[in-house]
């Protein structure tokens, strides 16, 4: 699946800490979770629609990053790292035996503060395009 391919691969850059079955370790999830304060959602929306004719999928993935309610910076600087992760990803596989991404672009030009939580946590949003290869899907 490819947001627990991208999260494996945050964690394989130790951006995070990812783990299939949630512990109190992790702060690299599919969805906005209330703790821990430094967080990472790796979220999937809506991508183009596929041709079709091939095996070739087009998915949106949003990134909400959190930090500390004491230190903005933190959080900016690891947003910008996930994205400098990302942009420009071609020609391979997030984790070893995942599916085959052509590549990662995203449409804004680096991580947008979108202000801090209910907590004063400092939050950003990254979005990318991914195109990649859908091993499930027989054509």
């Amino acid at each position: 699946m490819l947001t627990k391919d991208i999260a494996s691969y945050l964690d394989g850059l130790g951006l995070g800490t990812y783990s299939e079955t949630p512990t109190t370790s992790n702060n690299i999830f599919d969805r906005v979770v209330d703790t821990p304060d430094t967080m990472l959602a790796v979220i999937l929306r809506p991508g183009r629609q596929s041709p079709g004719y091939d095996n070739l999928e087009e998915s949106s993935v949003q990134i909400i990053v959190r930090g500390e309610a004491d230190d903005s910076s933190d959080a900016e600087q690891l947003a910008q790292d996930v994205y400098n992760a990302l942009h420009g990803f071609r020609h391979g596989e997030f984790v070893a035996g995942g599916d085959y991404i052509l590549r990662v672009l995203s449409p804004q030009g680096g991580p947008t503060n979108i202000g801090p939580d209910e907590n004063d946590r400092m939050m950003y949003s990254l979005n990318f395009n991914v195109t990649w290869r859908n091993s499930g899907r027989e054509v």
